[in-house]
């Protein structure tokens, strides 16, 4: 299943370097990648809702991802400083 998706990414990637970019392309390329993005999410929304062990645990999940989100957004802010420190911005 991955190696399927792999080449349609690199093969996107390779079409979109080679064809010039039309500025009237941008905002059908945006709604594009946006409808993508949302149907995505929702089926995987619902492919959580329907695993029965994922939806029982939720709890436990919810807690831990609250705390990833959380230290990941406390360990970025310094970084950024500091990046942007030794990139004199």
């Amino acid at each position: 299943m991955t190696g399927p998706l792999l080449l349609l990414v690199v093969g996107g990637a390779i079409v979109g370097r080679l064809l010039p970019a039309h500025d009237r392309m941008m905002p059908i390329a945006d709604w594009m990648m946006r409808l993508s993005i949302c149907s995505l999410l929702f089926l995987l929304g619902a492919d959580t809702g329907r695993n029965d062990t994922v939806f029982s645990s939720l709890n436990t999940v919810g807690v831990e991802s609250i705390a990833i989100a959380v230290g990941g957004i406390v360990g970025c802010g310094p970084f950024a400083i500091l990046l942007q420190r030794a990139l004199k911005l």
